[in-house]
């Protein structure tokens, strides 16, 4: 969940940073994943998501999808090796340890998750975009993590 949560949080900021309203940026971002794309992965597989743009949709998708293979790729690695090697889990039970000290905060505070509320409240779920840059980073994201999960697939160097 953490890099869904770092992807959307990321979107939410660049899609304002290219001139998005907050509410348009959370449509496009978190709205656009955790509906349509979603949904349509749900029922068609990946491709279909693609297969839906047209072709100026499908030239920003490639793009996105091209520009999160390198920084996806090696913090997912990170991630796997964290685990593999039984770094991940300590460094939970250590942070579990800290919050009961120093409890962790609400990341529905931040200014994205506080226009969600308002866009939530009022969305209407069959008019929620899938928005080409985000569609190319999550499908992206899913396929990435899938060879990370499947070992006979990932050739480590």
């Amino acid at each position: 969940m953490g890099g869904i949560h770092g992807i959307v949080e990321s979107l939410y900021r660049w899609f304002i940073g290219h001139g998005n309203s907050p509410e348009q940026a959370y449509i496009n971002s978190v709205e656009s994943i955790t509906g349509p794309i979603s949904e349509r992965i749900s029922k068609d597989g990946m491709l279909a998501v693609y297969q839906l743009m047209d072709e100026q949709e499908q030239n920003l998708f490639k793009q996105a999808y091209s520009a999160a293979y390198h920084p996806l790729f090696e913090i997912l690695w990170e991630i796997y090796d964290e685990v593999e090697s039984g770094n991940e889990i300590r460094s939970a039970i250590a942070a579990t340890a800290r919050h009961q000290r120093y409890p962790m905060g609400n990341f529905d505070t931040t200014e994205m998750w506080r226009v969600g509320t308002t866009v939530r409240a009022n969305r209407s779920a069959n008019q929620i975009p899938i928005h080409p840059i985000t569609g190319g980073i999550y499908k992206y994201l899913c396929k990435i993590n899938f060879i990370f999960t499947s070992p006979e697939i990932l050739v480590k160097p």
